[in-house]
Formats: C-alpha cells, structure tokens, sequence
C-alpha cells in the first residue's frame, strides 16, 4: 500500500461517512462561547473517555490525550483531544509505515481539505453533560471512519 492510495481512499471514507456534514452540525449545536467550562476537571474527562472504551494517554505538559489504534497494518491511528479552552479540539493523525497521511489533522483543517468553504468551529461545552455528547458523536463518526476506510482496503 502507497502513501497515494491510503490518502485517496481517506478522503473517500471521510466523504462516506458524511464527515462535513457530521462535523458542522456538532460545530452549530454546541457554541455557546460565552457560558464555556474553561477548566473541565482532568479526572472527568479521563473517566468520559475511558467509558467509550479507549485507552488513553494524557500529556500535561501540552494538555491534551492521545489515543492509539492499530487497525490497519503498518498503520498507527491516534486521536488527540484537547478540552482545556471550554472547547473540544478533535485532531485524527494517521501514519504508514511512520510518514503521515496529509488529509488528517484537527478537524476545522480536515473540513477545508474536504472542500468546506467556511470555516468551521470547534464544538464549545459548558458542562460534562455536554462534553460526553460531543465525545460521543466524535467517537461514533471515528468508528464510522474505521469501518468505511477497512470497506476501501
């Protein structure tokens, strides 16, 4: 497998799930800036992460979690979440063979990649009610990205 043809078929499994369109909703129905959670506790957000069912690893320093997967060979998958503004920043990063695959990267890029000609924002919270919901849809649209990019391979 290419780099070329992992990347093509991204973008097709990114246009299967309906990712812009799943990804503006999100940005609409969450962006109460004003009433954000500026500092969501760190233990919370460890606990709503581990209760869909990811391993996660969290870096202080820069604030934000990674989480890894495997589901192709000689690819590696991580997703890196960063709650720390009241907003959640969804980053997808994929590697083959260690080289990065162009397309991914924080969400707001992936829908300009995709052809979004506005710009869309991240998903703002203002309480861990509102924060599980948003991790929910992203979890489920990764899932979703998972199984369609498998279909293509």
């Amino acid at each position: 497998m290419t780099k070329e043809f992992l990347t093509n078929e991204v973008i097709r499994a990114l246009i299967g799930i309906d990712f812009l369109n799943r990804f503006k909703t999100i940005s609409n129905k969450y962006r109460d800036f004003d009433n954000r959670l500026s500092n969501p506790p760190i233990e919370k957000v460890k606990e709503l992460i581990s209760l869909f069912g990811y391993n996660r690893k969290y870096f202080k320093k820069e604030k934000f979690f990674r989480i890894t997967d495997s589901f192709i060979a000689e690819t590696e998958m991580f997703i890196h979440i960063s709650v720390n503004s009241g907003d959640v920043e969804l980053i997808w990063y994929l590697e083959l063979r260690g080289e990065g695959i162009d397309i991914l990267g924080p969400w707001p890029l992936i829908a300009k990649k995709l052809g979004e000609p506005e710009r869309v924002y991240r998903p703002f919270f203002s309480n861990c009610n509102e924060l599980e919901d948003i991790l929910s849809v992203a979890f489920k649209m990764y899932e979703d990205f998972k199984d369609e990019l498998l279909k293509k391979i």
